[in-house]
């Protein structure tokens, strides 16, 4: 009956060590050697789950920490994610895929990113949801919290566009000027969507011959007088 209980304890104590030995190796104890030597080490190292960059520390030498104690925080900007807050109105025509370009203050370039994964909740207050996308090319050359502006191409649509200096506004309507034998006709148009200098001509004819005034709108509006649109 002893030998029993004897052999009973020493699997409770040989399952209890296998369990400290792994506890012991995610902290990253070489148990293998610490086995052989039999010595105890009177310190460990600290490994990191990820490779990154020391953004705060939160301890000093000497200081008693708990298992639960926030010792360091790590970034790893090898692979950043873009986090959009989207109106609620907006997401019946967001998708998985789309195509998202972004700008950041100070940067001249465009970054592209996708929509990988729309929120399930609208914030009440903000009535906002988060979008998650993924950028195209890795790495990003941006710091992690860094505020972007992003468009979400939700759709494809060949449009005729102008620059923006090439229509003129005038008691609430739009107009661009063509150029005839005689001179410059101002005619009235309905303008789209504007964006990076250019903005869109709705229902405009598809006439390959047909020259505008890119430039100086505004001076030929006030040149001109009152021109009628044909």
């Amino acid at each position: 009956r002893s030998l029993d209980l004897a052999k009973a304890e020493l699997e409770i104590e040989a399952t209890r060590m296998k369990s400290l030995g792994a506890q012991l190796a995610q902290l990253g104890v070489d148990t293998a050697n610490l086995a052989a030597s039999r010595n105890i080490q009177s310190a460990i190292p600290i490994r990191a789950p990820l490779d990154g960059y020391l953004t705060a520390l939160e301890v000093n030498l000497g200081k008693l920490v708990h298992p639960d104690d926030l010792l360091f925080e790590i970034v790893d900007n090898r692979h950043l994610h873009l986090e959009l807050q989207v109106y609620a109105q907006d997401l019946p025509i967001l998708a998985s895929g789309q195509a998202i370009a972004c700008t950041a203050p100070g940067r001249n370039d465009t970054l592209w990113a996708k929509v990988h994964q729309i929120g399930k909740s609208i914030d009440p207050e903000s009535r906002t949801t988060m979008v998650h996308g993924h950028f195209d090319h890795e790495p990003v050359p941006l710091i992690p919290g860094t505020y972007l502006s992003a468009w979400v191409y939700t759709g494809e649509e060949e449009v005729w566009v102008v620059p923006q200096e090439a229509v003129v506004q005038e008691d609430g309507r739009s107009y661009v000027f063509e150029r005839k034998a005689s001179g410059f006709v101002r005619r009235e148009v309905t303008t789209g969507l504007a964006q990076e200098g250019l903005i869109a001509l709705v229902d405009w004819p598809a006439n390959d011959d047909l020259t505008l005034a890119v430039k100086g709108a505004y001076y030929l509006n006030g040149h001109l007088g009152e021109l009628s649109g044909e």
